[in-house]
């Protein structure tokens, strides 16, 4: 899924820089011929410097493709940030968050009156440390709805977590993989 507007800034684009383990393949039928597509996903920051650099040398637009929802685990800061430390002008243009079309592709809403009128939106800690009182045990004892992303890789885990904040056994649950691609 890809906005009207992402898909002609993908078009308009010099470069196209996108994740293979991130972004389906079917974004890049939006990019330019004459467009060079770089896949990213073993390219570090400073991989990608060198690129935009490069864009500020030749004067080139670049498509930075992330996944649906850029604020949302998308290390959107440091993109903005190299960006703005080499003067390459930026503008994030949000997509279909996998948040929305997981809720679409399982046919709910994710708040229901008297049920639960609030998302929380998190994640197992995993390299990435968690801060304090952000983990999903406290988050279950909330009892309302809650997304967790980047997670699926260790489920009993997740579901032990969720059954000893609160979360009872019978709680309506869905695995969602690429519901947006």
């Amino acid at each position: 899924m890809l906005t009207v507007r992402g898909a002609r800034l993908i078009g308009e684009a010099d470069f196209v820089i996108w994740a293979r383990s991130l972004v389906n393949e079917g974004v890049l039928e939006h990019a330019s011929p004459d467009a060079e597509v770089v896949e990213s996903t073993t390219i570090p920051l400073e991989g990608v410097r060198e690129l935009y650099e490069r864009a500020v040398a030749e004067d080139l637009k670049v498509a930075r493709v992330h996944s649906g929802d850029p604020s949302i685990y998308g290390a959107v800061m440091e993109q903005v940030e190299l960006c703005e430390e080499i003067g390459l002008g930026w503008e994030i243009v949000p997509g279909v968050s996998s948040l929305g079309a997981a809720a679409a592709a399982i046919g709910r809403e994710l708040t229901v009156p008297e049920v639960s009128q609030s998302v929380i939106l998190t994640r197992r800690a995993s390299r990435t440390p968690m801060p304090d009182g952000e983990d999903i045990r406290s988050f279950a004892a909330h009892g309302t709805t809650m997304a967790i992303f980047l997670s699926a890789a260790r489920p009993r885990a997740l579901q032990e977590e969720l059954l000893e904040g609160g979360y009872a056994p019978d709680t309506p649950c869905a695995v969602v993989y690429k519901a947006s691609w």
